[in-house]
């Protein structure tokens, strides 16, 4: 595995790109800095697709990634095996004046990483920045205007006494060297090495304060030295500092915008808030509309796979004695490693990776979740063809995609009333049993905790009030085997009544319409009776 960071990522770029070139599809896997961070928008069995996006939307705003996974899949034409070559990038935003991105971080979210050993140090001092589209355009006018200065600084005290105790040195050797001498200063990298912003600003200063004084990195050691005028107009045109900081700054959003020119496959684990917040923080502020996601979506990613979907579809086709326990990412992947799964399709084939064995099983760091999508995806994709076709073929790439062609785009919604988003068309409609009303037969508000702790042993449910005096609620539930035996288990309950809802007879603002409904038709015919008997 290649861990990436701000210390080799410019190193490594080229390396990306040219392995995401040549890879047949790419899986991703985001850890971030928050999962549900306002209030009263969880999930819930009642969320329609469009109601589910605007809840997301809202917790997902001013969520960051911290962690970003991408496994690039080569296939092998001689031996028809598959590589993975994983990639962690520790990412984190980029801070240059009043580009300086406010983010949630949840207090759940850090005990979870922390549980997982997530290294914070890693993403702090490490962190490869990261601008959106928007922000990489807002900061390029500013830069091109010229106006900002040492004063924009977000570290300006830091500068201050950086210039404070450079500035003696340089003037003192300035006065008594010649053109072509050059002075190194050691500490300068040694300490604000880390600090994009606050050396674009050394460097516009000293550059400005002495005639004629270029300064550079010199293998890793801030350098100045004494140019002629022309040396020093020609070295602006060529080493511009203005572009050196925006690609800096820049960082991480060139890698998704390869991904997103590229226009592989992308395959994910329940990838939905993943894409989310890779396009409100590498493309653009997360669309308003659902429609406008979708389409944008698409246009970023015009072929998505998401293997929980996959799985759910494929599941009805596994002999029952040989389903998984669970659909999380690690029990699939052991499950089609060394389980029952790993000879569903006989002379499946062979897929590495460049992770040490010693880190197999590291969950929750994206790198190595972003390979066991991929693994999972292949894996899923061999057996679904292999049942239409005779146990000796062997399958390139394109086959096993197009054998999937049916479950592109379709990404997974966890616990909502559709099991799917359609990104490039018409939603599904929802699979889920119809809702069900519970209505109080003692004429007194029902204690919803308790409702949800009977009802709950039955399978996942949801509750909403449906009056405003708390005795008849809603109940959503997510199988119909679960719906039916609340149904009838609760049949001649002594406090309460279960029935299916219908939208005409228990819904207030239906039965408020067809009562309107009702008196302006009864006034039409009085007034119609009246003008008859008048004649």
């Amino acid at each position: 595995m290649c861990e990436v960071t701000k210390n080799n990522f410019k190193q490594k770029l080229p390396e990306i790109k040219r392995s995401l070139e040549k890879a047949k599809f790419i899986s991703i896997d985001l850890e971030f800095s928050a999962l549900q961070p306002v209030e009263h928008q969880a999930p819930r069995l009642f969320d329609d697709n469009k109601e589910r996006y605007a809840k997301l939307r809202l917790n997902l705003l001013n969520v960051i990634p911290v962690q970003v996974g991408i496994t690039a899949f080569h296939f092998d034409n001689k031996t028809n095996d598959y590589f993975g070559e994983v990639f962690t990038f520790w990412v984190a935003p980029a801070c240059f004046g009043d580009t300086d991105k406010a983010f949630y971080f949840q207090a759940s979210t850090l005990s979870f990483l922390t549980m997982y050993k997530f290294d914070f140090n890693k993403f702090a001092y490490s962190g490869v920045p990261f601008l959106n589209s928007k922000d990489a355009r807002d900061l390029r006018l500013k830069l091109k205007s010229g106006d900002l200065v040492g004063e924009n600084c977000t570290l300006r005290h830091e500068l201050d006494e950086a210039l404070k105790a450079h500035t003696p040195v340089i003037s003192k050797w300035y006065n008594s060297c010649k053109i072509g001498d050059f002075l190194e200063i050691p500490d300068v990298y040694n300490r604000f090495g880390p600090f994009y912003e606050l050396l674009y600003f050394l460097h516009k200063h000293l550059r400005k304060r002495f005639k004629n004084l270029w300064t550079y990195d010199r293998n890793g050691v801030f350098c100045v030295k004494k140019v002629t005028e022309a040396d020093f107009t020609e070295l602006e045109k060529r080493c511009s500092l203005d572009d050196a900081i925006l690609d800096d700054l820049t960082g991480f959003k060139h890698v998704f915008d390869t991904l997103t020119a590229l226009k592989k496959p992308i395959v994910g684990h329940n990838v939905l808030q993943d894409l989310m917040i890779m396009i409100n923080n590498f493309e653009n502020a997360l669309p308003e509309s659902y429609l406008q996601y979708k389409a944008l979506a698409h246009q970023l990613f015009p072929t998505i796979f998401d293997t929980k979907t996959i799985y759910y579809e494929l599941r009805a086709t596994i002999p029952r004695e040989k389903l998984p326990d669970d659909t999380s990412l690690s029990a699939l992947f052991d499950y089609f490693r060394g389980g029952l799964g790993r000879h569903l399709a006989v002379d499946s084939t062979a897929i590495e990776c460049n992770i040490d064995q010693g880190k197999f099983g590291s969950y929750h760091e994206a790198g190595w979740d972003s390979f066991c999508a991929g693994y999972i995806f292949l894996r899923m994709g061999y057996y679904n063809i292999s049942q239409h076709y005779p146990k000796s073929k062997t399958f390139v790439f394109s086959e096993v995609v197009s054998g999937l062609a049916e479950y592109k785009n379709r990404v997974n919604v966890i616990r909502g009333a559709a099991s799917h988003i359609k990104i490039d068309g018409e939603d599904p409609t929802s699979r889920r049993p119809p809702w069900l009303i519970v209505e109080s037969l003692k004429n007194e508000p029902l204690d919803v905790s308790d409702l949800m702790s009977t009802l709950s042993s039955y399978g996942f449910v949801d509750i909403k009030k449906l009056s405003s005096r708390g005795d008849r609620v809603l109940v959503a539930v997510d199988n119909f085997r679960a719906a039916r035996e609340i149904s009838k288990t609760f049949k001649t309950n002594p406090k309460f009544q279960v029935k299916q809802y219908n939208v005409l007879r228990h819904s207030p603002l239906a039965q408020a319409v067809l009562l309107s409904a009702v008196t302006i038709s009864g006034t039409f015919l009085l007034w119609l009776t009246h003008t008859m008997v008048k004649r």
